[in-house]
């Protein structure tokens, strides 16, 4: 059976329903082996189901995907891939639900040419004498360090999904400041970056993020696609690869890894964490002609 569903092009004025009807969990029973002993226990299962996405012109994208927030996955995964800078450049989205798997159909605005992404620094890098010196610093350094385990705390009271199945990766965004301004669940690390940029995408908030906090460990393709949001600081639950940690120190991305309840891994430009230790949440004013050119 094809349900089948037209999606106008986006109104940021007005929140997005989710695409996907599914759930994101299934029940199950199962047999268990604890303590010497054999029984049946219920059990939650973390739900998987294919993805594509068409677009004209382009190669299809296959993902392997948790239903749900699907509209902020495609906007995700087509922003980090540079085919579109912004929601407003879909025309519109077509979402056919089959049995084995979701088709979704992207119509991009007439004339949209592919994006040029720089091969530059992250914008927001600032001058050398801009930033805080290591030894005057060691001070807002720890308390950017503080800053980010609370962070870490805050990211893991939004995994519900993963509480209840176990099979969650999630993705957060934040506001120097401490505050959320997305965060996504997917059996799939990249998708959950994917979706959280994506929802952040479709609210017109990605200029506000600063850092991102993963479940994961730090892949060079997660990397990339934070870099491409224009993120400064990633963070992860997991460690770096070397590859990450190569990129993130030549394009001037805080690296983070290991990020556990009391302690982390820096691996790259610690000095971001001193400029979090002074982040305030910022101005109406300020949030509204705040602008950012995303780099890879």
């Amino acid at each position: 059976m094809t349900n089948s569903a037209a999606i106008p092009g986006p109104a940021p004025e007005r929140p997005r329903a989710d695409l996907s009807p599914a759930s994101h969990t299934g029940n199950a029973r199962l047999l268990r082996y604890e303590a010497g002993r054999l029984g049946f226990a219920p059990d939650v299962l973390g739900m998987e189901h294919g993805l594509e996405i068409r677009v004209p012109g382009r190669k299809p994208v296959y993902l392997s995907r948790t239903p749900g927030q699907d509209r902020q996955l495609v906007l995700g995964a087509l922003f980090t891939r540079g085919w579109i800078q912004s929601a407003h450049d879909i025309a519109e989205i077509t979402v056919c639900e089959y049995t084995s798997h979701t088709l979704v159909q992207v119509a991009l605005k007439s004339g949209l040419r592919p994006v040029q992404r720089r091969s530059t620094a992250l914008a927001d890098q600032g001058k050398a004498e801009d930033r805080p010196a290591m030894d005057a610093a060691n001070t807002l350094l720890t308390r950017g360090a503080e800053r980010l385990l609370e962070l870490r705390a805050r990211f893991e009271q939004q995994q519900k999904v993963h509480h209840a199945t176990g099979a969650m990766h999630g993705a957060a965004l934040f506001h120097g400041s401490g505050t959320l301004l997305a965060f996504a669940e997917d059996i799939g690390r990249h998708n959950a970056l994917d979706k959280a940029i994506g929802m952040a995408l479709d609210q017109e908030l990605l200029g506000r993020v600063d850092l991102a906090v993963l479940s994961s460990r730090l892949a060079l393709e997660l990397t990339r696609k934070a870099m491409a949001a224009g993120i400064g600081i990633l963070a992860g639950f997991s460690v770096a690869t070397a590859p990450s940690v190569e990129l993130a120190h030549g394009k001037g991305m805080t690296l983070i890894g290991r990020l556990k309840p009391k302690g982390m891994n820096i691996y790259t430009h610690p000095w971001r964490l001193a400029r979090l230790a002074l982040h305030t949440a910022p101005t109406p004013e300020a949030a509204t002609h705040e602008h950012r050119t995303p780099h890879v």
